[in-house]
């Protein structure tokens, strides 16, 4: 069957970079200028999902490390 290339890549640096902006304690766009965040192919694709990264702890209701909350 035809072979399908990955369009776009989103790559966090480690787990703690990727939990740090999953649970929304930093941003992505700055994740991406500290180095913390890469990303390759179609970079439209990829730069639509920082509003969404950096709301989807709100989204999900998740509060990661704050206790009391």
């Amino acid at each position: 069957g035809p072979t399908r290339s990955t369009d776009a890549i989103l790559r966090f640096s480690s787990p703690e970079s990727a939990l740090a902006i999953l649970s929304g304690k930093r941003q992505a766009v700055v994740a991406l200028g500290a180095g913390e965040v890469t990303i390759a192919g179609l970079l439209p694709l990829v730069q639509g999902l920082f509003s969404v990264l950096d709301r989807l702890s709100w989204y999900l209701g998740v509060t990661i490390g704050e206790k009391g909350k």
